[in-house]
């Protein structure tokens, strides 16, 4: 259901794409207001096609198409709300909500920000030195990392806490933590 739903957020977007969001032969490549991915942002797409925004259009293939293409999403959205794989319909922007990107930026944020999220994690104990902004930002990189390698095992049906025992059992190997887990 995820990949239908990219494929038509793509369609939404400016028309089909080929792999791993590269313009389709005949397509422009990415200009400006467009997204690394390739697909051209919201407001540029709008400002730039009359027959597309919020306006009601005379007709036509193409708004006839995302006209479709939006109706499609919305239903798909909110059948996967209702059917319990996402908790949330997906933002106005088409981003899904879900915990890596709740995450804030390393990069973003300040040293307060950093060592409030290292003690929430029992990185840092009350009165311990905090360390350099760099030190705190690498330490929670490899926690969020830690984190995610995880999700990836409980994603595939394994408890979190065998997920961990068998990645640190591993070295944080996901490959050789998913045969120990499979034996």
């Amino acid at each position: 259901m995820r990949e239908l739903l990219g494929s038509l957020q793509r369609a939404e977007g400016g028309g089909p794409a080929g792999a791993a969001g590269q313009p389709a032969a005949g397509q422009p490549a990415a200009g400006p207001g467009a997204d690394p991915g390739g697909a051209v942002s919201e407001a540029t797409r709008l400002s730039s096609e009359p027959s597309l925004s919020s306006e009601p259009s005379s007709g036509g293939p193409r708004a006839d198409g995302a006209e479709a293409a939006r109706s499609a999403l919305a239903e798909l959205q909110e059948a996967l709300v209702a059917s319990g794989v996402s908790e949330a319909a997906p933002a106005e922007g088409g981003a899904e909500p879900s915990g890596a990107a709740a995450l804030r930026a390393l990069s973003r944020m300040k040293k307060s920000e950093l060592v409030d999220e290292c003690l929430s994690r029992g990185l840092l104990r009350e009165g311990e030195s905090p360390g350099t902004v760099a030190e705190l930002r690498a330490t929670l990189r490899v926690e969020r990392k830690r984190d995610a390698l995880i999700g990836e095992l409980v994603e595939r049906g394994f408890a979190a806490s065998r997920a961990r025992s068998a990645l640190q059992a591993t070295g944080w190997s996901l490959d050789a933590a998913l045969a120990k887990l499979l034996e």
